[in-house]
C-alpha cells in the first residue's frame, strides 16, 4: 500500500511540504487541535506513513481517532490498518465497518474479506460478497478481482460461476495479471463450455508477462503439454523457471523432470551460447545436480562444463573430470570433448596428446564438430593422426571453413 491520492493532493491543497517535517507538524498540529478533521486526518496519515517519523503508530492513531470520530471515513480506514496490524482484530472490524458503511471501496473490499476468513466477526460468506459486490461496483480491478475469487472458490464451492467469470473479465479487461490468471484456468477446465486451450494460453500469457507466478507455471504446463500451443519443452523450461524463481515448488519439480528426462537443459533457451560460456545460475546448479546424480548424462556433462568454468560452484577440475568421464562412459559426445579438451590443455591433469587424440576422436566419429577443430589443433602442434577417416574429417573441416571465410570477404 501506499499513502492515498487523496492524502497527496489534501497536502497539497494546504499548500504544505512534506519534506520539511518540522514546519509541517508546526503548522499542521495547531489547526488539528482546534478540531480541523482535514488537519487531523493529515497528521494521523503522515505518521502512519511515517512520513514524520519512522511508523509512529501512537501518534497516528490519537490523531486519527479525533477525525474518525468525526466521522472521516478516510480516517476510519487508516485507524483500522492499525488495530489490524497490531492483531486488535475486533477494533479493526470495527473502524473497516464505519469506513464501509461511509462508501470507501477498499474498506468495503477489507471488510468482505474479513467476513470471508472469520477475523474480528464470525464467519459470514453472504456478507462478505455483499460487501465485496459493493467495492467492486466502485470499479476498482483489484476488488472486481476479489469479488470474482470469493465467487469462484471452489474449496468453499462455486457460488456463481457466472457471474464469477463476468467479474473476472471486467478485472481483467483492466489488466489485473490474477484475474488473467484465473480465467485462464476457467478457459482451460472447460468451465465455461468445454475446454478452450487457445483462450487459456492467451490469458496466461497476458498474466505471465506481467510476472504472475501461477500464469508462468500454468503456461509453461501448455506449453510441455502442448496445449493450445506447439508443445515446446524449452519454452516450457523458460515459464517454470521464471516460476521456480518465485519459489514455485510445482514448477521447481517440473524442471527437475524435464531435465532428468534429458527433454531440455537448464540452459537450452539462452539466446547464446550459454553453456560454452558457463551461463550457469544457483538454481540450474541445483537442478542439474539432481539430474545428474540420478545418472543423466546430458546433466552429468552440464555439471562437468560449470566445475570447469567455476560458474557459481567453486572451480574444481577433478569434479569436472568426475563427471565428463561418467557422461562419456554412456556415450555422451560433449563429454567427450571435454575430456580431449582437458587432456590436450593439462587441465587438472597433465597434458597427454595421446589420451586428448582418444576422446577427441570418440566425440568426432559420434557427430560432436567442435572436436574437429580440437583435432585440427592437435595435429598443427604436429600431432601425429594417421588415422584417414580423422584425416578426412579434418580436411572437409578446414575446406568448408575456408569457403565461409571467402563469403566473409
Amino acid at each position: 500500500m501506499e499513502p492515498t491520492k487523496d492524502l497527496v493532493k489534501l497536502i497539497t491543497e494546504m499548500c504544505l511540504d512534506p519534506s520539511d517535517k518540522e514546519n509541517m507538524i508546526k503548522e499542521v498540529t495547531p489547526i488539528a487541535e482546534e478540531g480541523d478533521v482535514n488537519a487531523q486526518y493529515v497528521l494521523g496519515s503522515c505518521y502512519y506513513w511515517g512520513i514524520f517519523e519512522d511508523n509512529e503508530f501512537q501518534e497516528a492513531k490519537k490523531w486519527l481517532l479525533k477525525a474518525a470520530n468525526q466521522g472521516h471515513c478516510d480516517s476510519q480506514l487508516y485507524l483500522s490498518f492499525i488495530f489490524l496490524q497490531q492483531h486488535n482484530y475486533e477494533e479493526g472490524f470495527i473502524w473497516t465497518s464505519l469506513a464501509a458503511e461511509g462508501g470507501n471501496s477498499q474498506a468495503q473490499n477489507n471488510l468482505s474479506v474479513l467476513y470471508y476468513n472469520g477475523t474480528g466477526v464470525e464467519e459470514n460468506t453472504e456478507e462478505a460478497i455483499r460487501w465485496a459486490k459493493l467495492a467492486a461496483e466502485q470499479g476498482d480491478a483489484s476488488e472486481q478481482c476479489n469479488l470474482a475469487k470469493m465467487l469462484y472458490d471452489e474449496d468453499r464451492g462455486i457460488q456463481d460461476i457466472n457471474e464469477a467469470i463476468k467479474w473476472f473479465k471486467l478485472s481483467a479487461d483492466q489488466n489485473n495479471a490474477e484475474a488473467q490468471c484465473y480465467l485462464g484456468m476457467i478457459y482451460e477446465k472447460g468451465q465455461i463450455d468445454k475446454p478452450n486451450y487457445q483462450k487459456a494460453f492467451k490469458m496466461y500469457s497476458l498474466s505471465a508477462e506481467q510476472g504472475y507466478s501461477n500464469a508462468q507455471y500454468y503456461l509453461g504446463c501448455l506449453y510441455d503439454k502442448g496445449l493450445g500451443v506447439k508443445q515446446n519443452y524449452v519454452e516450457a523450461y523458460k515459464w517454470y523457471k521464471l516460476a521456480a524463481d518465485k519459489d514455485n515448488k510445482e514448477a521447481q519439480e517440473r524442471i527437475k523432470s524435464l531435465i532428468s528426462d534429458g527433454l531440455v537443459s537448464p540452459i537450452d533457451y539462452e539466446e547464446n551460447d550459454a553453456e560454452e560460456e558457463g551461463h550457469f545460475d544457483k538454481l540450474a546448479i541445483e537442478l542439474i545436480t539432481a539430474a545428474a546424480e540420478q545418472g543423466n548424462a546430458k546433466s552429468q556433462c552440464l555439471l562437468g562444463v560449470a566445475y570447469l568454468m567455476g560458474q557459481n560452484v567453486e572451480q574444481d577440475y577433478q569434479k569436472a573430470l568426475d563427471l565428463f568421464i561418467q557422461s562419456a562412459d554412456q556415450g555422451y559426445a560433449k563429454a567427450q570433448y571435454f575430456l580431449g579438451v582437458m587432456h590436450q590443455n593439462g587441465l587438472g591433469v597433465d597434458s597427454d596428446y595421446d589420451k586428448a587424440y582418444s576422446y577427441l576422436k570418440e566425440a568426432a566419429l559420434n557427430g560432436y564438430t567442435e572436436s574437429i577443430k580440437a583435432l585440427k589443433q592437435l595435429q598443427d602442434d604436429e600431432y601425429e593422426i594417421l588415422d584417414d577417416v580423422i584425416l578426412e574429417l579434418i580436411d572437409n573441416y578446414v575446406d568448408l571453413n575456408d569457403i565461409d571465410t571467402c563469403q566473409d570477404d
